[in-house]
């Protein structure tokens, strides 16, 4: 399969039969939205990110740095 690229400037005149089809596409219900072909959702985080998430989330191990160079120093890097 190839690929097809458009610019937005380039983009060709929308028809009266393009334009039918995506107000009926609009009309659909959510429901039929074929999910079958996307990959599976990760749901179970792993522990370290658990763990990192909940100290972000209450301001532990937040690093406040003057610029690149003094972060990069205070994580050893």
């Amino acid at each position: 399969m190839s690929m097809v690229r458009y610019k937005r400037s380039e983009l060709p005149p929308l028809t009266e039969e393009r334009k039918a089809e995506l107000r009926a596409l609009a009309e659909r219900p959510d429901s039929e939205i074929d999910y079958s072909d996307l990959p599976p959702l990760v749901k179970v985080l792993n522990t370290l990110t658990v763990e990192t998430m909940e100290k972000t989330a209450c301001g532990g191990d937040v690093h406040k740095a003057s610029d690149a160079e003094d972060l990069f120093r205070q994580l050893s890097i």
